[in-house]
């Protein structure tokens, strides 16, 4: 992997992750409104919340295919990195949009309610971001010393304990802290 290309395309992955993402979560939830518009989901009547929730859910790609094929048929290094740098960012905002747009499930549909509801969402919605971002920069910075001093050419099930507890102790650490 080639840091220096992914990094040099930071900007057009970010936006594209973010800007995109955001941009699928409101077109997938204003066609599911003319869907309902329309009477054409039987009984069924989700508020604009519930759909801005679930375009968030649905929002998030993995492209694993699209990248595979890219590296079989060795196309332009800075197109793999464009989609590969958005393909790891663009979950993240998926999860992030998602946990923001459910807490407007269920809330009253009043002016002050929705306003309330906006500038709380912007609030989460950068504490989230920015909370994961530090949370995710401090584990891998002490993964990576951590697996970098300790001697396990010896100990392969301490090796693989350390990996797992590497992977999953900032999961775990962003669930307690509700990122």
């Amino acid at each position: 992997m080639h840091a220096e290309l992914l990094f040099r395309h930071i900007k057009p992955i970010n936006l594209f992750a973010c800007l995109g993402t955001c941009i699928s979560t409101i077109v997938v939830a204003i066609m599911l409104q003319i869907v309902t518009a329309a009477g054409l989901v039987g009984g069924f009547d989700p508020s604009f919340a519930e759909l801005l929730t679930f375009g968030g859910l649905i929002s998030a790609t993995d492209p694993v295919s699209t990248l595979a094929i890219f590296q079989a048929k060795r196309v332009d290094p800075h197109l793999f990195y464009l989609v590969f740098g958005e393909s790891v960012l663009n979950d993240a905002v998926g999860l992030i949009l998602f946990n923001a747009l459910a807490k407007f499930v269920g809330d009253d549909d009043s002016f002050e309610r929705i306003t309330e509801a906006i500038i709380k969402f912007f609030l989460d919605f950068i504490i989230n971001f920015a909370g994961s971002f530090c949370l995710g920069l401090l584990s891998g910075i002490l993964g990576a010393l951590l697996l970098k001093t300790v001697d396990m050419r010896d100990t392969k099930l301490l090796e693989l304990s350390l990996f797992v507890l590497v992977m999953y102790l900032p999961f775990f650490l962003a669930e307690i802290m509700g990122l």
